[in-house]
């Protein structure tokens, strides 16, 4: 389905709902890390900033790849 348009899109929306979906993903992962790891530990805050981090550049990525680039309109 290479070029399709869809209209009645409002993209900003899906932004804003795709950036909710991973601050909820980013929270449950951390909350399980808790669980299994002491959160006092330099391992913990390596692999919380792990997870943020890719977590954040996996989702700019995909709306970069659905709506090209756009955060210069998110500023």
């Amino acid at each position: 389905m290479s070029g399709e348009i869809i209209q009645g899109v409002d993209f900003i929306d899906v932004i804003k709902k795709v950036g909710r979906k991973n601050r909820r993903l980013q929270a449950k992962l951390l909350q399980r890390l808790e669980l299994e790891m002491n959160k006092d530990t330099k391992q913990f805050s390596e692999l919380r900033k792990f997870i943020l981090d890719e977590t954040s550049s996996y989702t700019r990525a995909v709306v970069k790849d659905i709506f090209g680039d756009i955060e210069l309109l998110m500023r």
